[in-house]
């Protein structure tokens, strides 16, 4: 992969392709209602896509040993701090809906919504807070690994309670995420193969 597609550069990257993607989506739109609707479908699936590669990094890497599976495991950090760029974005693009009129925000601010969501960015903030060395340490290795686990596994569930209660509108295509995110979570169980040795650690 490329020298420069890692670190807080990588991470910077990845947010300022999801902004830049949104505001192009903004612009081309024929209102800005009908903009917002698109991007905050297009910033939730940036989201997930950002968040599964962070979710399956150890797992591929394990299974597959290659030269993108080993920068990807290398890079999780950065690529989790992209996600949360994403997601940040999305949080914007809804609290802009809801500032459109009544509907909008009734439609934004349902109390299970959230709930939900609110409890989502409240575990990805803390995941955030706790991604560096410093926290690894004060935390402990075996807490701190716990505590992105349980994190992971909550923003793993709510991201399939998302794509799923939307079946009914598109059943094709959400389909599709809920498969992705179940074949993502038995990649992250199944046994794995005994430890590949990075020799570039």
């Amino acid at each position: 992969m490329a020298k420069g597609l890692t670190g807080a550069y990588l991470a910077g990257g990845l947010t300022l392709g999801v902004m830049a993607l949104t505001a192009g989506v903004l612009l081309l739109a024929p209102s800005l209602g009908q903009g917002l609707e698109s991007a905050v479908r297009l910033t939730a699936r940036t989201s997930l896509l950002l968040f599964l590669l962070v979710f399956c990094s150890s797992a591929l890497w394990a299974r597959w040993p290659g030269a993108f599976s080993r920068w990807l495991r290398q890079q999780r950090r950065y690529v989790a701090l992209g996600f949360a760029g994403s997601h940040l974005v999305h949080a914007g693009l809804f609290t802009w809906l809801a500032s459109q009129g009544p509907l909008q925000a009734a439609e934004v601010w349902q109390p299970a919504m959230i709930l939900v969501g609110g409890s989502s960015y409240l575990v990805l903030l803390l995941l955030v807070l706790t991604s560096n060395n410093a926290a690894q340490r004060w935390l402990g290795a075996a807490r701190w690994q716990r505590l992105h686990r349980i994190g992971v596994y909550w923003l793993w569930a709510q991201f399939l309670i998302s794509m799923g209660k939307r079946l009914p509108v598109d059943g094709l295509f959400y389909s599709g995420w809920v498969v992705l995110l179940l074949a993502a979570m038995v990649l992250r169980l199944w046994p794995r193969p005994a430890p590949v040795r990075d020799a570039s650690a």
